[in-house]
Parts: C-alpha cells; structure tokens; sequence
C-alpha cells in the first residue's frame, strides 16, 4: 500500500488536496505468502490491489491530470506492474469534475528482525520493514587463468 499512498502525496503535493477532495482507498486486494530469504530479512507475502484515487470537485483540464499521473508513474522506473491507469470522470452541475484513477498494482511486505518486533517467524522475533540490500564495495578476484 505504500505505492497508493505515494500517489496520493504527489497529488497532495502538486495542490490537489487544495481545491479539489482527494481521497484513495483499495479494493479487490489479494495476498501471497512467500517466506522468500532476502539475506538480511524476508519477503513474507506479494500484495496485490486495485488502487482507486478519487479527486472531487476537480477544476482544471483532465489531460493536465493524465500527464501529472504519466509523468509521476515515468519517474518512478519499473515500480508500477501495470502502465494502464484507468480514468472515469463526472461532470457536476456547478462546471466541475469527480474523477476516479485506478491502478493496479502488487508490492513486496518484508520483515526484518527484532528483539522487540510484534511478528514471530520460525522462532525468532520480527517487525515490517525493507530487507536492507548490501552492495560489496570492494572485492578481490584470485583466478588462474588457462589456454
């Protein structure tokens, strides 16, 4: 869920939130426990969701929301599963516009230990958080090389 909800900052952000509502929920989610070793922690589960953004009493052009969205979703590299956001608007009586987006998206839940954490895997203690990923910095190559 937090691909949702950096969305929904961007278009906070960008003043949305401002003249128009701006409200995001999930629907038709599903879960996948995975139990996948990253090393330093684990990939518990794989979500996936319909990710609906509502945007009421919107003013302004539907193609300056469309490329606010496409240009977010480019920036983001290969974060999104699905390039296709679905787009529906409403008119209102007083010349403005409800808008809905959905996107349909999946994200990773990892685990990491600790001695504190709320959550119990094979015996050990663990909390919700990104498996740190460890770059080597250096490393030395002995090799033999042969005709």
């Amino acid at each position: 869920m937090n691909k949702l909800q950096r969305i929904t900052d961007y278009l906070s952000a960008h003043g949305l939130n401002q003249a128009a509502t701006l409200d995001a929920w999930i629907e038709e989610g599903t879960f996948e426990p995975r139990a996948k070793n990253e090393g330093t922690g684990y990939t518990i589960l794989t979500m996936a969701y319909k990710a609906i953004v509502s945007i009421e009493r919107y003013a302004h052009s539907a193609h300056l929301l469309a490329a606010m969205v496409a240009i977010w979703m480019q920036e983001q590299g290969e974060e999104f599963d699905d390039s296709m956001v679905g787009f529906s608007a409403d008119k209102t009586d007083d010349e403005l516009f409800d808008i809905e987006l959905e996107f349909m998206l999946s994200e990773d839940v990892q685990i990491v230990r600790d001695a504190n954490g709320p959550l119990i895997f094979m015996g050990e203690q663990y909390r919700i958080e990104s498996a740190p990923v460890w770059v080597a910095e250096d490393f030395t190559l002995d090799a033999d090389i042969a005709n």
